[in-house]
């Protein structure tokens, strides 16, 4: 998925980008646009959540029909859900004009990894009205969606928000996200059995709530799960969901109260925010 939330906001583990051309569509208010879940049914509440300003959508199907055979659509995921946008008579999509910024971007290369940023000052990090810029300080791990035009669109987990970022080289101003491997002699290589074992208990109570929430509700619910990786003295632990990460605040209290057990003895520390973990 693409991450946190529509975003998915989709955090993958060092997968290797893709070397052939996509279509995306970045919408700021995706909500407002007539849009349909994949048995083509209005969204719920839930799913309307789970849409984030400026998301990008994977364009499947730029223009499609519907079961009724003659509505026009655009089919279109966002790496971890379908959904059909409505056209109206003229072809545009419906409820553009409540929607916002609107930009379809065509010959993009779709990425669909994670990066740290090692430059030294940082990266600039702006949204696709070029109104909100920030820095992302180096160490900051970013979710990249695809590259087009010497830019580069991805997920900011410490600004929990989607924009641009100019293509920096790699190993000079980002290194891919890997699996953790710490050097076997160092105080979380010590650890880190035992904190797998604990993400992997939370995790298994994740799947069997949702596997119960979709036989409840007679739908698939992908279930939230939380994933390691490494940086240079630390160990991350990212939620991976289709949904806001803010509302798994208790799920990630309660993984932090285990791994803090875990770390009993070690000088290593646990600092935790909604969906999002660090031990160093």
């Amino acid at each position: 998925m693409w991450l946190p939330t529509a975003v998915a906001l989709a955090l993958l583990s060092g997968a290797a980008g893709a070397a052939f051309a996509e279509e995306f569509l970045i919408v700021q208010r995706p909500e407002r646009l007539r849009i349909f879940n994949r048995y083509q049914q209005h969204l719920s509440t839930e799913e309307r959540g789970r849409l984030r300003s400026f998301t990008p959508f994977r364009v499947i199907d730029a223009d499609a029909v519907m079961g009724d055979g003659f509505t026009r659509c655009m089919t279109v995921d966002d790496g971890a859900h379908l959904y059909y946008i409505q056209k109206d008579e003229e072809g545009e999509l419906f409820g553009a004009a409540d929607a916002g910024f609107i930009k379809r971007i065509q010959r993009a290369e779709p990425l669909r990894d994670s990066v740290e940023v090692i430059a030294s000052g940082g990266l600039t990090f702006f949204d696709p009205l070029e109104q909100v810029r920030s820095l992302l300080p180096r160490g900051a791990i970013v979710v990249r969606i695809f590259a087009t035009d010497r830019l580069t669109y991805a997920y900011a987990l410490s600004e929990h928000r989607y924009g641009w970022i100019r293509q920096p080289a790699r190993g000079q101003a980002w290194r891919p996200l890997k699996r953790a491997q710490p050097d076997a002699v160092s105080p979380i290589a010590r650890v880190m059995p035992a904190l797998a074992e604990r993400v992997e208990e939370v995790n298994g109570k994740l799947r069997r709530l949702f596997d119960h929430l979709g036989a409840k509700h007679n739908r698939q619910l992908p279930a939230p799960q939380w994933r390691m990786h490494s940086t240079p003295g630390a160990v991350l632990f990212v939620l991976e969901t289709s949904l806001p990460a803010e509302r798994f605040e208790e799920s990630s209290r309660q993984l932090a109260r285990k791994l803090e057990s875990a770390l009993l003895g070690t000088p290593l520390r646990v600092q935790a925010s909604a969906g999002y973990i660090e031990v160093r």
